[in-house]
């Protein structure tokens, strides 16, 4: 499930802290 939704790159792929969430996803989604 990496970059499944849309292309991302390695700038915008955010270490998995608690969950693997991408950080475009949480500024997006919240």
């Amino acid at each position: 499930k990496k970059g499944r939704k849309r292309k991302l790159r390695d700038d915008e792929l955010v270490c998995p802290t608690d969950r693997p969430v991408y950080k475009w996803r949480k500024e997006r989604k919240r």
